[in-house]
Protein backbone atom coordinates (compact mmCIF):
# COMPACT_ATOMS: atom_id res chain seq x y z
CA UNK A 1 0.00 0.00 0.00
CA UNK A 2 2.66 2.36 0.29
CA UNK A 3 4.38 1.81 -2.01
CA UNK A 4 1.48 2.49 -3.99
CA UNK A 5 1.01 5.42 -2.58
CA UNK A 6 4.79 6.25 -3.25
CA UNK A 7 4.31 5.40 -6.94
CA UNK A 8 1.63 7.65 -6.82
CA UNK A 9 2.68 10.76 -5.60
CA UNK A 10 5.91 10.35 -7.91
CA UNK A 11 3.59 10.21 -11.10
CA UNK A 12 1.91 13.52 -9.68
CA UNK A 13 5.22 15.56 -8.61
CA UNK A 14 6.17 14.26 -12.34
CA UNK A 15 2.98 15.80 -14.27
CA UNK A 16 3.51 19.12 -11.86
CA UNK A 17 6.85 19.25 -12.99
CA UNK A 18 5.82 18.38 -16.75
CA UNK A 19 3.39 21.10 -16.87
CA UNK A 20 5.98 23.74 -15.47
CA UNK A 21 8.19 22.63 -17.68
CA UNK A 22 5.41 23.43 -20.12
CA UNK A 23 3.99 26.52 -18.70
CA UNK A 24 8.08 27.73 -18.87
CA UNK A 25 8.76 26.93 -22.30
CA UNK A 26 5.63 28.52 -23.40
CA UNK A 27 6.32 31.67 -21.66
CA UNK A 28 9.86 31.78 -23.19
CA UNK A 29 9.02 30.99 -26.51
CA UNK A 30 6.46 33.90 -26.82
CA UNK A 31 8.14 36.80 -28.95
CA UNK A 32 6.49 39.54 -27.40
CA UNK A 33 8.58 40.87 -23.95
CA UNK A 34 6.73 39.83 -20.71
CA UNK A 35 7.59 40.13 -17.38
CA UNK A 36 5.05 40.12 -13.98
CA UNK A 37 5.15 42.86 -11.50
CA UNK A 38 3.91 42.68 -7.79
CA UNK A 39 2.12 46.00 -6.30
CA UNK A 40 5.37 47.12 -5.24
CA UNK A 41 6.86 47.41 -8.70
CA UNK A 42 9.33 44.28 -8.31
CA UNK A 43 9.80 42.28 -10.88
CA UNK A 44 8.58 38.68 -10.04
CA UNK A 45 9.11 36.96 -13.59
CA UNK A 46 10.33 37.68 -17.20
CA UNK A 47 10.39 35.94 -20.11
CA UNK A 48 13.45 35.18 -22.68
CA UNK A 49 12.09 37.85 -24.99
CA UNK A 50 12.37 40.60 -22.43
CA UNK A 51 16.15 39.40 -21.25
CA UNK A 52 17.06 38.94 -24.51
CA UNK A 53 16.08 42.51 -25.42
CA UNK A 54 17.60 44.20 -21.93
CA UNK A 55 21.18 41.64 -21.91
CA UNK A 56 20.21 40.88 -19.43
CA UNK A 57 20.09 37.14 -16.42
CA UNK A 58 17.06 36.68 -15.20
CA UNK A 59 18.48 36.39 -11.78
CA UNK A 60 19.86 39.91 -12.47
CA UNK A 61 16.23 41.20 -12.95
CA UNK A 62 13.94 39.46 -11.02
CA UNK A 63 13.59 41.12 -7.63
CA UNK A 64 14.56 44.06 -8.49
CA UNK A 65 12.26 46.87 -9.45
CA UNK A 66 10.81 47.65 -13.15
CA UNK A 67 11.42 51.16 -13.33
CA UNK A 68 15.48 50.80 -12.06
CA UNK A 69 15.82 47.98 -14.66
CA UNK A 70 13.73 49.39 -17.60
CA UNK A 71 14.03 53.12 -17.24
CA UNK A 72 17.13 53.31 -15.13
CA UNK A 73 15.38 55.25 -12.78
CA UNK A 74 15.12 55.98 -8.81
CA UNK A 75 11.44 56.01 -8.84
CA UNK A 76 8.73 55.03 -11.03
CA UNK A 77 8.34 56.67 -14.43
CA UNK A 78 4.93 58.71 -14.25
CA UNK A 79 4.06 57.80 -18.00
CA UNK A 80 4.00 54.34 -17.36
CA UNK A 81 0.47 52.60 -17.96
CA UNK A 82 1.18 50.80 -14.63
CA UNK A 83 0.48 54.01 -12.71
CA UNK A 84 -2.84 53.79 -13.94
CA UNK A 85 -3.55 50.19 -13.39
CA UNK A 86 -2.60 50.96 -10.22
CA UNK A 87 -5.41 53.41 -9.50
CA UNK A 88 -7.93 52.46 -11.35
CA UNK A 89 -7.40 48.55 -11.42
CA UNK A 90 -8.09 48.49 -15.45
CA UNK A 91 -5.79 47.26 -17.79
CA UNK A 92 -4.41 50.20 -20.04
CA UNK A 93 -2.04 50.06 -23.23
CA UNK A 94 -0.16 52.66 -24.35
CA UNK A 95 2.77 53.58 -26.86
CA UNK A 96 5.67 54.38 -24.70
CA UNK A 97 9.05 56.32 -26.09
CA UNK A 98 11.10 56.27 -23.61
CA UNK A 99 14.35 57.57 -24.98
CA UNK A 100 16.41 54.90 -22.82
CA UNK A 101 15.13 52.15 -23.68
CA UNK A 102 16.50 52.68 -27.32
CA UNK A 103 13.03 51.86 -29.20
CA UNK A 104 9.20 52.87 -29.33
CA UNK A 105 6.95 50.01 -27.48
CA UNK A 106 3.42 49.16 -27.15
CA UNK A 107 2.98 48.26 -23.80
CA UNK A 108 -0.10 46.80 -21.99
CA UNK A 109 -0.39 46.25 -18.34
CA UNK A 110 -2.77 43.78 -17.28
CA UNK A 111 -3.88 43.84 -13.58
CA UNK A 112 -4.05 40.62 -11.71
CA UNK A 113 -6.23 40.28 -8.89
CA UNK A 114 -6.31 38.00 -5.73
CA UNK A 115 -9.31 35.89 -4.19
CA UNK A 116 -10.81 39.08 -3.01
CA UNK A 117 -10.99 41.26 -6.41
CA UNK A 118 -7.99 43.44 -4.97
CA UNK A 119 -5.04 44.34 -6.96
CA UNK A 120 -1.54 42.26 -6.30
CA UNK A 121 0.36 43.05 -9.37
CA UNK A 122 -0.15 43.53 -13.46
CA UNK A 123 1.51 41.39 -16.25
CA UNK A 124 3.29 44.07 -18.80
CA UNK A 125 3.38 42.84 -22.48
CA UNK A 126 5.64 45.06 -24.35
CA UNK A 127 5.80 44.72 -28.31
CA UNK A 128 8.14 46.19 -30.47
CA UNK A 129 6.32 48.67 -32.97
CA UNK A 130 9.58 49.89 -34.74
CA UNK A 131 8.06 49.06 -37.89
CA UNK A 132 4.43 49.97 -37.39
CA UNK A 133 5.95 53.47 -36.33
CA UNK A 134 8.12 53.28 -40.05
CA UNK A 135 4.82 52.43 -41.71
CA UNK A 136 2.68 55.23 -40.16
CA UNK A 137 5.50 57.64 -40.51
CA UNK A 138 5.53 56.70 -44.38
CA UNK A 139 1.67 56.49 -44.70
CA UNK A 140 2.05 59.90 -42.85
CA UNK A 141 3.85 61.33 -46.18
CA UNK A 142 1.50 59.29 -48.16
CA UNK A 143 -1.20 61.29 -46.65
CA UNK A 144 0.63 64.09 -47.08
CA UNK A 145 0.84 64.50 -50.63
CA UNK A 146 -2.89 63.09 -51.08
CA UNK A 147 -4.02 66.00 -48.66
CA UNK A 148 -1.23 68.19 -51.41
CA UNK A 149 -3.29 66.59 -53.99
CA UNK A 150 -7.05 67.17 -53.08
CA UNK A 151 -6.08 70.65 -52.15
CA UNK A 152 -5.10 70.98 -55.85
CA UNK A 153 -8.59 69.14 -56.50
CA UNK A 154 -10.25 71.78 -54.58
CA UNK A 155 -9.10 74.40 -56.60
CA UNK A 156 -10.03 73.25 -59.43
CA UNK A 157 -13.55 72.42 -58.45
CA UNK A 158 -15.24 75.43 -57.64
CA UNK A 159 -18.31 73.96 -55.90
CA UNK A 160 -16.16 72.17 -53.30
CA UNK A 161 -14.07 75.36 -52.61
CA UNK A 162 -17.93 77.04 -52.01
CA UNK A 163 -18.55 74.53 -49.59
CA UNK A 164 -15.38 74.20 -47.53
CA UNK A 165 -15.78 78.03 -47.19
CA UNK A 166 -19.34 77.43 -45.83
CA UNK A 167 -18.38 75.28 -43.53
CA UNK A 168 -15.29 77.98 -42.24
CA UNK A 169 -17.08 80.29 -42.16
CA UNK A 170 -19.76 78.41 -39.32
CA UNK A 171 -16.88 76.83 -37.67
CA UNK A 172 -15.64 80.67 -37.34
CA UNK A 173 -18.85 81.62 -36.24
CA UNK A 174 -19.49 78.84 -33.21
CA UNK A 175 -16.34 79.46 -32.31
CA UNK A 176 -17.07 83.39 -32.05
CA UNK A 177 -20.23 82.20 -30.16
CA UNK A 178 -18.38 80.02 -27.68
CA UNK A 179 -15.95 82.87 -26.71
CA UNK A 180 -19.37 85.02 -26.65
CA UNK A 181 -20.82 82.33 -23.85
CA UNK A 182 -17.76 82.59 -22.17
CA UNK A 183 -17.12 86.41 -22.23
CA UNK A 184 -20.39 86.02 -21.02
CA UNK A 185 -20.04 84.58 -18.02
CA UNK A 186 -17.13 86.55 -17.03
CA UNK A 187 -18.62 89.64 -17.48
CA UNK A 188 -21.62 88.09 -14.99
CA UNK A 189 -19.17 86.82 -12.32
CA UNK A 190 -16.74 89.80 -12.67
CA UNK A 191 -18.95 92.91 -13.38
CA UNK A 192 -22.45 92.47 -12.48
CA UNK A 193 -22.37 90.78 -9.26
CA UNK A 194 -19.70 93.80 -7.39
CA UNK A 195 -21.66 96.22 -8.59
CA UNK A 196 -25.45 94.58 -7.76
CA UNK A 197 -23.93 93.79 -4.12
CA UNK A 198 -23.02 98.03 -4.02
CA UNK A 199 -26.20 98.68 -4.80
CA UNK A 200 -28.18 96.68 -2.75
CA UNK A 201 -26.55 97.46 0.30
CA UNK A 202 -26.79 100.97 -0.56
CA UNK A 203 -30.66 100.76 -0.80
CA UNK A 204 -30.37 98.61 3.02
CA UNK A 205 -28.47 101.89 4.23
CA UNK A 206 -31.33 104.41 3.06
CA UNK A 207 -34.36 101.58 4.00
CA UNK A 208 -32.61 101.29 7.68
CA UNK A 209 -32.60 105.54 7.24
CA UNK A 210 -29.06 105.50 7.98
CA UNK A 211 -28.92 108.13 5.98
CA UNK A 212 -32.14 109.97 6.88
CA UNK A 213 -35.46 109.81 7.26
CA UNK A 214 -37.55 107.47 4.42
CA UNK A 215 -41.58 107.73 4.38
CA UNK A 216 -43.63 104.90 3.36
CA UNK A 217 -43.67 105.51 0.10
CA UNK A 218 -40.09 106.03 -0.58
CA UNK A 219 -39.70 102.73 1.32
CA UNK A 220 -41.81 100.68 -0.58
CA UNK A 221 -39.92 101.90 -3.51
CA UNK A 222 -36.81 100.54 -2.20
CA UNK A 223 -38.28 97.93 -0.76
CA UNK A 224 -39.38 96.62 -4.63
CA UNK A 225 -36.20 97.91 -5.55
CA UNK A 226 -34.03 95.59 -3.43
CA UNK A 227 -36.45 92.70 -4.02
CA UNK A 228 -35.78 93.03 -7.67
CA UNK A 229 -32.00 93.44 -7.00
CA UNK A 230 -32.70 89.79 -5.43
CA UNK A 231 -34.18 88.12 -8.21
CA UNK A 232 -31.49 89.59 -10.66
CA UNK A 233 -28.26 88.38 -8.24
CA UNK A 234 -30.21 84.41 -8.13
CA UNK A 235 -30.80 84.34 -12.12
CA UNK A 236 -27.13 85.73 -11.90
CA UNK A 237 -26.06 83.06 -9.96
CA UNK A 238 -28.00 80.17 -11.72
CA UNK A 239 -26.65 81.09 -15.15
CA UNK A 240 -23.22 81.08 -12.91
CA UNK A 241 -23.82 77.34 -11.71
CA UNK A 242 -24.92 75.76 -14.96
CA UNK A 243 -22.87 77.22 -17.24
CA UNK A 244 -19.55 75.88 -14.23
CA UNK A 245 -21.53 72.21 -13.81
CA UNK A 246 -21.61 71.96 -17.74
CA UNK A 247 -17.87 72.86 -18.06
CA UNK A 248 -17.07 69.97 -15.55
CA UNK A 249 -15.72 73.28 -12.97
CA UNK A 250 -17.58 71.90 -10.54
CA UNK A 251 -16.40 69.27 -8.28
CA UNK A 252 -17.90 68.22 -4.60
CA UNK A 253 -16.72 68.45 -1.38
CA UNK A 254 -18.15 65.75 0.36
CA UNK A 255 -17.94 65.14 4.34
CA UNK A 256 -20.16 63.43 7.00
CA UNK A 257 -22.85 65.44 7.32
CA UNK A 258 -25.80 64.89 9.66
CA UNK A 259 -28.60 65.04 6.73
CA UNK A 260 -31.33 65.22 8.98
CA UNK A 261 -30.41 68.20 11.31
CA UNK A 262 -29.43 69.70 7.53
CA UNK A 263 -32.70 69.27 6.05
CA UNK A 264 -34.31 70.57 9.50
CA UNK A 265 -32.22 73.83 9.65
CA UNK A 266 -33.29 74.73 5.98
CA UNK A 267 -36.49 73.76 6.46
CA UNK A 268 -36.58 76.70 9.08
CA UNK A 269 -35.09 78.91 6.92
CA UNK A 270 -37.67 78.98 4.83
CA UNK A 271 -40.87 79.06 7.45
CA UNK A 272 -41.12 83.14 7.12
CA UNK A 273 -41.41 82.93 3.37
CA UNK A 274 -44.01 80.51 4.06
CA UNK A 275 -45.67 82.41 6.87
CA UNK A 276 -46.50 85.25 4.62
CA UNK A 277 -48.35 83.20 2.50
CA UNK A 278 -50.29 81.63 5.23
CA UNK A 279 -48.72 78.76 4.08
CA UNK A 280 -48.03 75.52 6.19
CA UNK A 281 -44.57 74.33 6.26
CA UNK A 282 -44.34 70.62 7.71
CA UNK A 283 -41.66 68.29 7.63
CA UNK A 284 -41.13 64.78 8.64
CA UNK A 285 -37.65 63.65 10.00
CA UNK A 286 -36.02 61.04 12.07
CA UNK A 287 -34.98 62.15 15.29
CA UNK A 288 -31.86 60.25 15.67
CA UNK A 289 -28.53 61.52 13.28
CA UNK A 290 -28.34 60.21 9.87
CA UNK A 291 -24.97 60.65 8.91
CA UNK A 292 -23.88 60.75 4.92
CA UNK A 293 -21.21 61.48 2.60
CA UNK A 294 -22.57 64.49 0.56
CA UNK A 295 -21.51 67.93 -0.72
CA UNK A 296 -23.49 69.92 2.35
CA UNK A 297 -23.67 73.44 0.56
CA UNK A 298 -24.97 71.74 -2.93
CA UNK A 299 -27.56 69.86 -0.93
CA UNK A 300 -28.48 72.97 0.69
CA UNK A 301 -28.80 74.56 -2.50
CA UNK A 302 -31.11 71.48 -3.71
CA UNK A 303 -33.27 71.82 -1.05
CA UNK A 304 -33.75 75.46 -1.11
CA UNK A 305 -34.87 75.30 -4.93
CA UNK A 306 -37.11 72.61 -4.50
CA UNK A 307 -38.65 74.04 -1.35
CA UNK A 308 -38.51 78.18 -3.13
CA UNK A 309 -40.17 76.32 -6.11
CA UNK A 310 -43.13 74.81 -3.78
CA UNK A 311 -44.37 78.12 -2.13
CA UNK A 312 -43.79 79.97 -5.12
CA UNK A 313 -46.36 77.71 -6.92
CA UNK A 314 -48.59 76.81 -4.26
CA UNK A 315 -51.42 79.60 -3.56
CA UNK A 316 -52.24 81.14 0.11
CA UNK A 317 -52.94 79.20 3.08
CA UNK A 318 -51.51 76.01 0.96
CA UNK A 319 -49.62 72.91 2.36
CA UNK A 320 -45.62 72.30 1.63
CA UNK A 321 -44.57 69.32 3.20
CA UNK A 322 -40.70 68.05 3.18
CA UNK A 323 -40.22 64.24 4.36
CA UNK A 324 -36.93 62.43 4.77
CA UNK A 325 -36.76 58.68 5.24
CA UNK A 326 -33.45 56.59 6.01
CA UNK A 327 -33.30 53.44 3.81
CA UNK A 328 -31.27 50.52 3.45
CA UNK A 329 -28.82 51.62 0.80
CA UNK A 330 -29.76 55.43 0.20
CA UNK A 331 -31.31 58.62 2.11
CA UNK A 332 -34.75 59.58 0.44
CA UNK A 333 -35.81 63.05 0.28
CA UNK A 334 -39.47 64.30 -1.19
CA UNK A 335 -41.03 68.10 -1.02
CA UNK A 336 -44.32 67.63 -2.38
CA UNK A 337 -47.16 70.74 -2.25
CA UNK A 338 -50.88 71.00 -2.98
CA UNK A 339 -49.90 73.80 -5.36
CA UNK A 340 -51.28 74.80 -9.32
CA UNK A 341 -48.99 71.37 -10.53
CA UNK A 342 -47.51 70.77 -13.80
CA UNK A 343 -49.71 69.37 -16.85
CA UNK A 344 -48.64 65.39 -17.70
CA UNK A 345 -47.25 66.29 -21.36
CA UNK A 346 -44.98 68.62 -19.91
CA UNK A 347 -43.51 66.50 -16.95
CA UNK A 348 -40.49 65.00 -19.02
CA UNK A 349 -39.43 68.81 -19.91
CA UNK A 350 -39.60 69.26 -15.94
CA UNK A 351 -35.91 68.77 -15.51
CA UNK A 352 -35.41 70.97 -18.93
CA UNK A 353 -33.43 73.95 -18.99
CA UNK A 354 -35.31 77.43 -19.24
CA UNK A 355 -38.29 75.30 -18.39
CA UNK A 356 -41.06 77.09 -16.64
CA UNK A 357 -44.74 76.13 -16.67
CA UNK A 358 -47.72 77.96 -15.14
CA UNK A 359 -45.54 81.57 -15.73
CA UNK A 360 -48.14 84.26 -15.86
CA UNK A 361 -47.82 87.71 -17.73
CA UNK A 362 -47.16 90.54 -14.78
CA UNK A 363 -46.79 89.59 -11.26
CA UNK A 364 -46.34 86.17 -10.51
CA UNK A 365 -43.77 83.31 -9.58
CA UNK A 366 -40.94 84.66 -12.02
CA UNK A 367 -37.41 82.90 -12.39
CA UNK A 368 -34.94 81.39 -14.99
CA UNK A 369 -36.48 78.16 -15.31
CA UNK A 370 -32.65 76.61 -14.64
CA UNK A 371 -33.41 75.66 -10.77
CA UNK A 372 -34.54 72.12 -11.94
CA UNK A 373 -32.11 71.52 -14.11
CA UNK A 374 -29.57 72.57 -11.37
CA UNK A 375 -30.98 70.30 -9.06
CA UNK A 376 -30.85 66.94 -11.14
CA UNK A 377 -27.23 67.96 -12.29
CA UNK A 378 -26.08 68.00 -8.34
CA UNK A 379 -27.90 65.39 -7.45
CA UNK A 380 -26.23 63.05 -10.07
CA UNK A 381 -23.22 63.91 -9.73
CA UNK A 382 -23.83 62.43 -6.10
CA UNK A 383 -24.89 59.56 -8.21
CA UNK A 384 -28.25 59.72 -6.86
CA UNK A 385 -31.81 60.16 -8.92
CA UNK A 386 -34.52 62.78 -9.19
CA UNK A 387 -37.96 61.93 -10.02
CA UNK A 388 -41.28 64.23 -10.30
CA UNK A 389 -44.68 63.47 -9.54
CA UNK A 390 -47.34 66.30 -10.47
CA UNK A 391 -51.21 67.12 -11.16
CA UNK A 392 -52.64 70.35 -12.61
CA UNK A 393 -54.48 71.31 -9.64
CA UNK A 394 -53.86 68.72 -7.17
CA UNK A 395 -49.99 69.86 -6.51
CA UNK A 396 -46.33 68.31 -6.92
CA UNK A 397 -44.01 66.02 -5.37
CA UNK A 398 -40.22 66.20 -6.12
CA UNK A 399 -38.14 62.94 -4.76
CA UNK A 400 -34.47 62.47 -4.53
CA UNK A 401 -32.70 59.52 -3.65
CA UNK A 402 -28.52 59.67 -2.50
CA UNK A 403 -26.72 56.85 -2.40
CA UNK A 404 -25.42 55.96 1.26
CA UNK A 405 -21.41 55.14 0.89
CA UNK A 406 -19.35 54.14 2.63
CA UNK A 407 -16.53 56.22 4.36
CA UNK A 408 -13.38 53.87 2.87
CA UNK A 409 -14.79 54.17 -0.52
CA UNK A 410 -15.09 58.34 -0.49
CA UNK A 411 -11.39 58.31 1.11
CA UNK A 412 -10.47 56.24 -1.56
CA UNK A 413 -12.48 58.43 -4.14
CA UNK A 414 -10.71 61.87 -2.72
CA UNK A 415 -7.48 59.91 -2.81
CA UNK A 416 -7.36 58.53 -6.45
CA UNK A 417 -8.76 62.18 -7.73
CA UNK A 418 -5.06 63.29 -5.86
CA UNK A 419 -3.24 60.42 -7.36
CA UNK A 420 -4.58 61.11 -11.08
CA UNK A 421 -3.74 65.50 -10.78
CA UNK A 422 -0.17 64.07 -9.02
CA UNK A 423 0.93 62.06 -12.21
CA UNK A 424 -0.43 64.53 -14.30
CA UNK A 425 1.21 67.05 -12.77
CA UNK A 426 4.98 64.68 -11.89
CA UNK A 427 4.89 65.61 -7.91
CA UNK A 428 4.14 64.48 -4.87
CA UNK A 429 1.41 63.85 -2.47
CA UNK A 430 0.84 62.87 0.72
CA UNK A 431 -1.72 61.43 3.33
CA UNK A 432 -2.10 61.78 6.58
CA UNK A 433 -4.55 60.15 8.94
CA UNK A 434 -6.19 60.93 12.33
CA UNK A 435 -7.41 58.32 14.58
CA UNK A 436 -9.17 58.62 18.00
CA UNK A 437 -8.77 55.23 19.67
CA UNK A 438 -11.70 53.59 20.84
CA UNK A 439 -14.49 55.58 19.20
CA UNK A 440 -16.68 53.05 19.36
CA UNK A 441 -16.34 52.47 23.04
CA UNK A 442 -16.47 56.18 23.66
CA UNK A 443 -19.52 56.58 21.60
CA UNK A 444 -21.49 54.28 23.57
CA UNK A 445 -20.77 56.34 26.62
CA UNK A 446 -21.26 59.80 25.06
CA UNK A 447 -24.34 59.23 22.53
CA UNK A 448 -23.58 59.59 19.11
CA UNK A 449 -23.86 63.29 18.92
CA UNK A 450 -21.60 63.85 21.51
CA UNK A 451 -18.97 61.65 20.02
CA UNK A 452 -19.04 62.87 16.58
CA UNK A 453 -19.32 66.76 17.85
CA UNK A 454 -16.30 65.91 19.25
CA UNK A 455 -14.96 64.91 15.62
CA UNK A 456 -15.73 67.66 14.21
CA UNK A 457 -14.08 69.76 16.67
CA UNK A 458 -11.10 67.81 15.63
CA UNK A 459 -12.02 68.54 11.63
CA UNK A 460 -12.74 72.47 12.06
CA UNK A 461 -8.94 72.64 14.56
CA UNK A 462 -7.16 70.43 11.39
CA UNK A 463 -9.23 73.06 8.66
CA UNK A 464 -7.98 75.84 10.38
CA UNK A 465 -3.93 74.71 10.58
CA UNK A 466 -3.90 74.17 7.03
CA UNK A 467 -2.97 76.37 4.54
CA UNK A 468 -3.38 75.53 1.05
CA UNK A 469 -6.71 75.76 -0.77
CA UNK A 470 -6.70 72.27 -2.44
CA UNK A 471 -5.87 70.65 1.27
CA UNK A 472 -9.20 68.43 1.99
CA UNK A 473 -9.78 67.00 5.59
CA UNK A 474 -12.76 63.86 5.18
CA UNK A 475 -14.20 62.81 8.61
CA UNK A 476 -15.29 59.37 9.98
CA UNK A 477 -16.39 57.52 12.87
CA UNK A 478 -12.46 57.79 14.51
CA UNK A 479 -10.89 59.07 11.43
CA UNK A 480 -10.00 61.85 9.75
CA UNK A 481 -7.98 61.68 6.66
CA UNK A 482 -6.22 64.34 5.29
CA UNK A 483 -5.25 65.08 1.75
CA UNK A 484 -2.36 67.12 0.81
CA UNK A 485 -1.80 68.01 -2.66
CA UNK A 486 2.16 68.86 -3.86
CA UNK A 487 3.32 67.98 -0.67
CA UNK A 488 6.24 65.77 -0.41
CA UNK A 489 7.88 63.24 2.22
CA UNK A 490 9.95 66.43 3.88
CA UNK A 491 7.01 68.58 3.91
CA UNK A 492 4.17 66.36 5.45
CA UNK A 493 6.52 65.76 8.59
CA UNK A 494 5.69 69.74 9.67
CA UNK A 495 2.12 69.52 8.50
CA UNK A 496 1.71 66.51 11.01
CA UNK A 497 3.18 68.46 13.39
CA UNK A 498 0.76 70.87 12.95
CA UNK A 499 -2.02 68.97 13.02
CA UNK A 500 -1.23 66.97 15.96
CA UNK A 501 -0.80 70.53 17.81
CA UNK A 502 -4.15 71.49 16.92
CA UNK A 503 -6.20 68.56 17.78
CA UNK A 504 -4.13 68.97 21.28
CA UNK A 505 -5.40 72.53 21.24
CA UNK A 506 -8.82 70.95 20.60
CA UNK A 507 -8.77 68.36 23.32
CA UNK A 508 -7.36 70.66 26.03
CA UNK A 509 -10.59 73.04 26.22
CA UNK A 510 -12.53 69.96 27.17
CA UNK A 511 -13.49 70.26 30.67
CA UNK A 512 -14.98 66.66 31.62
CA UNK A 513 -12.65 64.09 32.86
CA UNK A 514 -13.12 61.55 30.19
CA UNK A 515 -10.82 64.38 27.98
CA UNK A 516 -7.92 63.19 29.85
CA UNK A 517 -8.36 59.36 28.74
CA UNK A 518 -8.60 60.49 24.66
CA UNK A 519 -5.56 58.77 22.82
CA UNK A 520 -4.53 60.01 19.39
CA UNK A 521 -2.72 58.63 16.74
CA UNK A 522 -1.76 60.05 13.42
CA UNK A 523 0.30 58.72 10.66
CA UNK A 524 1.19 59.83 7.53
CA UNK A 525 2.52 58.31 4.09
CA UNK A 526 3.66 59.84 0.48
CA UNK A 527 2.86 58.87 -2.86
CA UNK A 528 4.97 57.55 -4.62
CA UNK A 529 8.40 57.58 -2.99
CA UNK A 530 6.53 55.51 0.24
CA UNK A 531 2.90 54.30 -1.24
CA UNK A 532 1.95 53.68 -4.75
CA UNK A 533 -2.39 53.09 -4.45
CA UNK A 534 -4.91 54.25 -2.04
CA UNK A 535 -4.93 51.00 -0.38
CA UNK A 536 -1.28 51.42 0.02
CA UNK A 537 -1.38 55.03 1.45
CA UNK A 538 -4.58 54.16 3.96
CA UNK A 539 -2.32 51.30 5.57
CA UNK A 540 0.64 52.88 5.91
CA UNK A 541 -1.01 55.85 7.11
CA UNK A 542 -3.30 53.62 9.18
CA UNK A 543 0.37 51.95 10.55
CA UNK A 544 -0.60 49.04 9.22
CA UNK A 545 2.30 48.37 6.98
Amino acid sequence: MKTERRTAKKLEEERIRQANQEWVGTFNSISDMIFILDKEHTITKANKAFLDTIKMKSEDVVGKKCYEIVHKRNSPWPNCPYQKSIVDGKAHTEQVDDPGLGLPLLISTSPILNEHGELSGTVHIAKDISEIVRTGNELKKVKEKLEKEAHGFKEANEGIKVLYKQLEDKNRELGELDQLKSDFVSVVSHELRTPLSITKEGISLVLDEITGKVNDKQKNVLNTSKDNIDRLAAIINDLLDISKIESGKVELKKSLIDISGLVREVCKEWVVQADKKEQELLFSLPKETVNIYIDRSKIIQVMNNLISNAIKYTPEKGEIKIDLKDEKNEIRVSVSDNGIGIAKEDLPKAFGKFQQFGRTVGAGPKGTGLGMAICKQIVQMHQGKIEIDSQVDKGTKLTFWLPKMESEKVFKEYINNGIRETIDRNNSMSLVMVTLEGFSSLQKKLGQEKAHGLLRCFEKAIEGCLRRKADTVVRDSGELVVLLLNTNKESVDLVKKRIEEAVRGCISKGKESWYNDLKITIGGATYPDEANSDDQLLKKSRGQE
